[in-house]
C-alpha cells in the first residue's frame, strides 16, 4: 500500500471542516470524519483511478459531503494538498 502524507494547508483545511461539522453536531463530525477516512483508504488502495483535476493532481469526492480531497501521486507516496469544499472552489478541469 502507499504511504500517505498530508501538506500543511491540507491539515488546516481537515481542521476547519471538523470544526465547522463540530459546530452543527457530534453526528455530523463523527459522520464526516468516517468519510474522509473512508475516502483515503480508497485513494490509497488505487490512487490511479481517480479523475484528475490538473495536469498533477487527483481528487476524490466525498460520500454524502461536498468536498474534495486533492491529492497527488509520486510514486509510492500520495499526498493530500487540499481537502475543500465543492461550493467555494473552482471546479475540476476534467
Amino acid at each position: 500500500m502507499a504511504e500517505l502524507r498530508f501538506l500543511p494547508e491540507a491539515y488546516r483545511d481537515l481542521e476547519e471542516a471538523v470544526a465547522w461539522c463540530q459546530a452543527r453536531s457530534a453526528d455530523a463530525e463523527r459522520n464526516f470524519c468516517e468519510a474522509i477516512d473512508e475516502g483515503l483508504d480508497l485513494i490509497l488502495s488505487n490512487p490511479s483511478l481517480y479523475p484528475r483535476w490538473d495536469e498533477h493532481r487527483h481528487y476524490y469526492l466525498l460520500q454524502r459531503f461536498p468536498y474534495y480531497i486533492l491529492y497527488r501521486v509520486d510514486g509510492n507516496v500520495i499526498t493530500v494538498s487540499e481537502i475543500t469544499h465543492t461550493s467555494r472552489d473552482a471546479a475540476p478541469s476534467a
